[in-house]
């Protein structure tokens, strides 16, 4: 597998997940080289860096996964710059790199990278209701996004004073609607309701900003 860019095509190679488990469109979330860095692997999340490798080759990134039964590579010439990994010869399977819907960067061993900055909400928690908001239209992102519920969530999430957020498209819990303070939440199991997360928060606590490893 290669992770990188042919200089003569400007063509790249990089990971991309899905946008659903069942769906294979594109999804939120790639991994590969960094365009402006070479020497270095990358993780985006709708085209925003999240996280980045140490410099090849003495990233720790590089050398964890040496651990694990890979032999990372580096090649740059004229024509092209890339990654590419192969297995050790005493490893009988070939472990596969692949990103889940979620942002985990995972192999056949369960290994994963997730490093995004969010709001730290303490011991709350975001419980699923059956209802409306207070306020019908709350925050809504563009379709065209092809936003899944967990990109919705990290949307919450990074925003401090978010308190709800919902898919808008019910039948794959695609879109994203999210809602600030001041909104309340209406229980209601009728024809209209919608499936909402809402940020229950223990009195007297405040969010802050951290990140999610």
């Amino acid at each position: 597998m290669k992770l990188g860019i042919n200089l003569q095509t400007v063509h790249r190679w990089f990971l991309r997940s899905w946008l659903t488990d069942e769906s294979p469109a594109e999804g939120s979330f790639t991994f590969g080289m960094d365009p402006n860095l070479t020497d270095r692997l990358i993780f985006k999340w709708h085209g925003e860096v999240q996280w980045t490798s140490g410099l090849w080759p003495n990233g720790e990134e590089f050398k964890s996964w040496v651990d694990r039964g890979y032999n990372f590579s580096y090649t740059s010439n004229e024509q092209e710059k890339y990654f590419s990994y192969s297995v050790k010869e005493d490893v009988t399977s070939f472990p596969s790199l692949q990103i889940g819907q979620y942002g985990d960067l995972y192999d056949d061993s369960g290994f994963s990278i997730t490093d995004i900055a969010i709001c730290n909400r303490g011991s709350s928690y975001f419980e699923v209701k059956s209802g409306l908001m207070s306020s019908v239209d709350g925050t809504k992102f563009r379709e065209s996004n092809n936003m899944t519920l967990f990109d919705c969530r990290l949307k919450c999430d990074k925003n401090c004073s978010c308190v709800a957020y919902a898919a808008t498209n019910r039948e794959n819990e695609t879109g994203c609607e999210i809602w600030s303070r001041g909104t309340k939440f209406i229980k209601s199991h009728t024809d209209d309701s919608r499936t909402i997360y809402l940020e229950v928060q223990p009195k007297g606590k405040s969010a802050s900003i951290t990140r999610l490893l």
